[in-house]
C-alpha cells in the first residue's frame, strides 16, 4: 500500500519540481542578450520580403545564441578555450565555403556580441587582478577583432559592455624578493626629487636627501596612453604595449629597496606606501573600469593588496572602502544560486515527499478500515467463522470458500430475513444486531461505522 501511494505522487512531484527547476532556470541561466550588427530594428518593418538567403542567416543566427554561455565561468581563460573549441568544430564539420561563411557570420556575430557585452569586461578585471597572462589577454582582444574584421563593423550593435562593480576572484598580495641587492636605488632618480611641499623639504642640514621615489605620471587623465616611471635607463613607456607590462610592480619593487637601504628614521616605507596608495586609487583606479584594455596597469589590485597587508593604505574613508573577501561580479552573484542553495532545495523536495507519501498512506489506510468490506460476525451469528476471519484478514481461503451460487442464496436469505424482522422491533434479529453493533464500536471492528460506510455495506 506504502508503494502504491508513492508510485500515484510521483507525477506530482515532477510537475513540481520542474516548476520549481524552470523557474530557477529562468533566473539562473537567462540567455544573455547580446545584440547583433547583422540585422537592423528597422528590418522589421521593411516592405521588401526577406530572401532565402537572409531567412537562413536569422535561423542561424538564432541557432548559434544556444552556443552563448549562460553562466560566468570563474575561470575566465575558459571563455577563450571554448569559442576556439566551437571553430575548430565548425571548421572541420563544413565543407560547402558559402554554408561556411553563413555560419561563421553567425557565429562571429554571437561570440563577439558576447565578448564585447561580458567576455572583455570581466577578462579585464581579472587581468589587473593578476588572473590572467598577458598572453590569454591578447588572445582574447585577436579573436574579437577577428570577428571585426570580417564582419566589417565596430561593434555599434552590440550591447553595451557591462560594469563590473565588485572583484571576481580574491585579491592575492605580491611576493616581494626578500634578497638585498648590492645597488638598490642604481635603477631610480632617487635623489633631489620629493613628494613634500618644498617648504617641508628644507631642513638645518642642507646635504641630507629625501629618500622618497618619485611618483610615476600619466601623459592624460582622461584617456591615458603613456606611463613616465623614474627609471634610469628608460623612462617613458606605452601603456598599451607589452614593454609596459608589470612596469608598476618593477617600480614599487626597486622603490621599497631603495628606501629600505636609505631609510633613516624607520616611516620612510610607510609613507611611501601611503602616497603610492593614494596615486594609485585616484589616477590609475577610475580607468581600470575603461572600456580600454592597459597592459600597464597589470596585476595593480595585487599592489594595492601588498600595501593595504603593509599597513601602507590610506585610512578608510578618504578614498572608499577596501574589500578583502573574496567576490564574484555582480551579474553572476544575482543570476547564480550556490551549491548551498542547491543541496537546501533537494533536501526539502526529498522531506516534503517523504512526509507527503506518509500523510497519503495513512488517509488511504483510514479509508480501508473505515469504507472497506469488513465483516466480523458475532458468536450469535450463524455465519462461518472462518468466512468472517479471512474478511477481517482481508483474504478468503480458496479451499473453504463457498460456491458463487451458494453465496447468493445466503445473501438473499439475509436480506429477506432482515427485511422481515425490520418491521418487529423486538424480534431477536434486531436485538442480536444491536448487541453486535456495541460490541463492535467498543473494538473498533466490525459494523461499528459510520451511517455512511453502513449504508454503503448493506
Amino acid at each position: 500500500k506504502l508503494n502504491k501511494g508513492c508510485v500515484m505522487w510521483i507525477p506530482v512531484l515532477l510537475v513540481v519540481s520542474n516548476f520549481l527547476l524552470l523557474s530557477n532556470s529562468e533566473s539562473v541561466c537567462k540567455q544573455p542578450n547580446t545584440g547583433t550588427v547583422l540585422f537592423r530594428n528597422i528590418d522589421i518593418h521593411r516592405r521588401q520580403c526577406w530572401s532565402i538567403e537572409e531567412l537562413a542567416l536569422l535561423y542561424t543566427r538564432r541557432a548559434m545564441m544556444e552556443l552563448v554561455p549562460r553562466q560566468i565561468p570563474h575561470n575566465i581563460p575558459l571563455i577563450l578555450e571554448y569559442m576556439q573549441i566551437c571553430l575548430t568544430t565548425l571548421k572541420e564539420t563544413v565543407t560547402s565555403k558559402v554554408v561556411y561563411d553563413y555560419m561563421f557570420a553567425a557565429l562571429a556575430d554571437t561570440f563577439g556580441g558576447y565578448l564585447q557585452t561580458y567576455g572583455l569586461p570581466l577578462l579585464h578585471e581579472a587581468y589587473y587582478e593578476g588572473y590572467v597572462s598577458y598572453d590569454t589577454a591578447v588572445g582574447f582582444h585577436r579573436l574579437q577583432d577577428e570577428f571585426k574584421g570580417f564582419l566589417m563593423t565596430n561593434g555599434e550593435g552590440w550591447t553595451r559592455p557591462m560594469e563590473v562593480r565588485k572583484h571576481i576572484n580574491r585579491i592575492l598580495p605580491l611576493k616581494l624578493p626578500t634578497t638585498v641587492s648590492s645597488k638598490p636605488c642604481a635603477l631610480l632618480f632617487s635623489e633631489a626629487t620629493c613628494l613634500k611641499p618644498a617648504a617641508e623639504e628644507q631642513s638645518e642640514d642642507t646635504n641630507q636627501t629625501n629618500p622618497l621615489i618619485p611618483l610615476p605620471i600619466l601623459d592624460d587623465s582622461k584617456q591615458p596612453n603613456s606611463i613616465a616611471i623614474p627609471f634610469k635607463n628608460r623612462a617613458l613607456f606605452n601603456l598599451k604595449n607589452r614593454s609596459s607590462y608589470d612596469i608598476l610592480i618593477k617600480y614599487y619593487i626597486e622603490a621599497s629597496r631603495c628606501i629600505a637601504k636609505s631609510r633613516k628614521t624607520g616611516t620612510e616605507q610607510s609613507e611611501f606606501d601611503h602616497v603610492f596608495s593614494d596615486w594609485l586609487k585616484t589616477k590609475v583606479g577610475p580607468h581600470l573600469k575603461d572600456d580600454a584594455w592597459y597592459v600597464g596597469f597589470s596585476n595593480v589590485l595585487r599592489i594595492e593588496e601588498t600595501i593595504h597587508q603593509r599597513g601602507g593604505m590610506i585610512a578608510a574613508g578618504s578614498t572608499g572602502e577596501r574589500e578583502q573577501e573574496s567576490l564574484f561580479s555582480e551579474l553572476e552573484s544575482e543570476a547564480q544560486l550556490t551549491q548551498t542553495a542547491y543541496i537546501a532545495i533537494a533536501v526539502i523536495l526529498i522531506v516534503s515527499l517523504l512526509v507527503i507519501c506518509f500523510l497519503y498512506w495513512a488517509f488511504i489506510k483510514h479509508c480501508i478500515m473505515c469504507c472497506g468490506k469488513l465483516d466480523v460476525e458475532s458468536p450469535n451469528n450463524s455465519g462461518d467463522p472462518s468466512e468472517s476471519s479471512s474478511l477481517l484478514s482481508g483474504t478468503e481461503d480458496s479451499s473453504n470458500a463457498p460456491s458463487t451460487k451458494g453465496r447468493a442464496r445466503r445473501k438473499a436469505c439475509k436480506h429477506s430475513k432482515n427485511k422481515s424482522d425490520s418491521t418487529n422491533p423486538d424480534s431477536p434479529s434486531v436485538k442480536s444486531a444491536t448487541d453486535e453493533s456495541r460490541v463492535t464500536l467498543s473494538f473498533g471492528l466490525g459494523k461499528g461505522f459510520p451511517p455512511r460506510c453502513r449504508k454503503h455495506r448493506h
